[in-house]
């Protein structure tokens, strides 16, 4: 059985590491709230990786692949909250530009996005990415773990997924933490309300477009 879940291991840590809305959220929330607004993000980030992988192993993602409806409202639906974040990122790079030259730092305890809010985000985020479930009911398919039956072998690959996803944003939490004021600067958090209000938004024109 070992083996057999090595290639998706590989096939998982691939997508963990390319960009996309999760890490941008996550990164923006950083700049501006420090590691607990991180950890926060991450926290909700790896919930929604919870539900949806108990989600694919119950069946019920096959509703998104035999109903274009169910699909599309989806899409529509996590396309607007991207672009409601990407908006507020840029709201924030304009906001930061104008503040004086001098004002290097900014107090995270008067910016901070709180950590309630910070977990909602990565936890809608990543519950209204349709391509994050299909994702799971196209992967999970793919794998098959000698001496398991089809729900058993969906629990230990959605297990075993899970463990990864939390690895992966606890490294992710160490190194916010290693840079922590660094990320506090204002010429920093201000590129990073940039580009990931640019990605954030790029990310839901692209979900929109999708067909």
């Amino acid at each position: 059985m070992l083996t057999d879940l090595l290639p998706f291991v590989g096939t998982v840590l691939l997508l963990l590491v390319f960009p996309g809305p999760d890490l941008a959220i996550m990164v923006r929330n950083a700049a501006s709230g420090g590691r607990r607004s991180a950890r926060a993000t991450a926290a909700g980030i790896v919930v929604g990786n919870a539900v949806l992988a108990t989600v694919a192993v119950l069946g019920l993602t096959a509703v998104l692949r035999s109903s274009e409806v169910a699909y599309t409202a989806l899409r529509v639906a996590g396309a607007c909250y991207l672009l409601w974040l990407g908006v507020g990122a840029l709201r924030e790079w304009w906001s930061l530009g104008r503040r004086p030259a001098a004002d290097e730092t900014v107090a995270p305890a008067t910016v901070a996005v709180p950590r309630s809010r910070a977990f909602r985000q990565g936890l809608t985020s990543n519950l209204l990415n349709p391509k994050v479930a299909m994702f799971y009911l196209a992967l999970f398919p793919q794998f098959h773990l000698s001496g398991l039956g089809p729900t058993a072998g969906s629990v230990v690959l959605a297990a075993t997924m899970l463990g990864l996803v939390v690895i992966w944003y606890v490294l992710l939490q160490a190194a916010v933490g290693a840079v922590e004021s660094f990320l506090a600067r204002r010429r920093t958090r201000r590129v990073l309300a940039g580009g990931s209000g640019v990605a954030l938004t790029a990310l839901s024109v692209v979900l929109l477009a999708d067909r």
